[in-house]
């Protein structure tokens, strides 16, 4: 967002979804013209179950929409048609459970989506096919049910993947394998027990990922591979009772939270010179797993 951007304060009353009205209304500042306006967003008291096409019709150079706790129920295939020049999109707090898998084929520029908070169970499998330049993505507390194993196959310039308190109780490989330039990973808040063995091995950018309140019992070492990228990892408010002590050989984290675990409760840090700490504060955890699993 720039400085000198245009912005509108946008409010709709449209409880029937029309895509049409007879026109948008408002006065201009002088000098202005419904082309320079580069944000709209959302103001209170609106209401509208789509998002009108006739938004982007009027204003075709928009580079950012916010449309939040707007009562949202669908996005339709022409709803961003004509903002060819969109780059940040917030749709969170609505009620989307539907969307077309051409709803952003036009939005090429896109870099932002959030679309937390909705009503979503799942995703068209090429919704995001035309997306590549987009770098966060915000998927968060909605209720999945499932997630197609391509949806994030064109997403490789993606550094932020938000996918918190979504039901989730297991993750596919296949969400994994294009996104080389993956920084950071929100799981917290899930149902996961367990993980793929590996599955987290194309993620060569990685810095940080949060599995915080899911139902981990246990750490395999497999499950994350040789870390030489990884720098935070949260495992707080789990139920680890045991611990793979190559889990720390193999990575290079500084933070490891592991608040509020069975055999551990400490946000533990390494000076990434040595590991003795860490080693020392897991004890117990790799004494238990010696007996369970070894």
């Amino acid at each position: 967002m720039y400085s000198l951007d245009y912005v509108c304060e946008l409010r709709i009353q449209n409880p029937n979804g029309l895509n049409n009205f007879t026109e948008i209304g408002g006065v201009h500042l002088p000098g202005r013209t419904n082309d320079d306006v580069a944000i709209i967003y959302g103001t209170s008291m609106s209401i509208s179950t789509n998002i009108p096409s006739i938004l982007c019709d009027t204003f075709p150079n928009l580079r950012q929409i916010s449309l939040i706790r707007y009562g949202i129920e669908r996005i339709d295939e022409d709803s961003f048609k004509n903002c060819k020049n969109l780059v940040y999109l917030y749709l969170g707090s609505n009620s989307i459970s539907e969307i077309h898998e051409r709803s952003f084929s036009d939005n090429l520029m896109l870099e932002r989506l959030d679309l937390a908070d909705n009503r979503l169970t799942t995703l068209p499998e090429n919704v995001f096919v035309d997306q590549r330049n987009l770098t966060s993505l915000t998927l968060s507390h909605n209720s999945f049910i499932d997630i197609p194993n391509n949806i994030f196959d064109s997403l490789t310039k993606l550094n932020y993947l938000a996918l918190t308190d979504c039901q989730l109780s297991h993750l596919k490989v296949q969400w994994f394998r294009n996104l080389v330039t993956l920084r950071t990973l929100e799981l917290q808040s899930n149902q996961l027990e367990e993980l793929p063995r590996h599955i987290f091995d194309p993620l060569q950018s990685m810095y940080s990922i949060n599995l915080d309140s899911n139902q981990f019992k246990v750490i395999h070492s497999d499950w994350f591979g040789i870390l030489s990228n990884f720098r935070i990892i949260q495992l707080n408010d789990n139920q680890i009772n045991a611990v793979d002590e190559r889990f720390v050989d193999n990575n290079a984290v500084l933070k490891l939270g592991m608040l509020n675990n069975i055999c551990v409760n400490y946000d533990i840090y390494d000076n990434s010179q040595s590991k003795e700490i860490m080693r020392e504060i897991l004890q117990t955890c790799f004494d238990n797993y010696q007996a369970m699993y070894l």
